[in-house]
């Protein structure tokens, strides 16, 4: 993710490959931070992620809600206290 200019990597997500699942790696000022500062792990079939800190405590989830009308997904995200609501979504 860049910044508005384009010159300025502000952060960046990697997917880690030799997972049994889905796994994100977020890391907030792009290629300066060698540590990830969240990641996102869970089931593309079933729509649920668990996100958590780079120190492994549980910061959000994420799951998809029932259908209420035909053709429209809702999800249910739940965000702990103190934690960047806006970078989960």
């Amino acid at each position: 993710l860049y910044s508005a200019d384009g010159k300025v990597l502000v952060a960046k997500i990697e997917r880690e490959w030799l997972s049994a699942t889905p796994k994100y790696k977020f890391y907030y000022e792009g290629d300066f931070n060698p540590f990830a500062d969240f990641t996102a792990e869970g089931s593309f079939l079933d729509r649920t992620y668990t996100f958590k800190a780079g120190f492994g405590a549980t910061i959000a989830r994420v799951r998809r809600s029932s259908e209420i009308f035909n053709d429209v997904d809702s999800y249910l995200v739940e965000v702990a206290a103190g934690v960047d609501t806006a970078a989960i979504l």
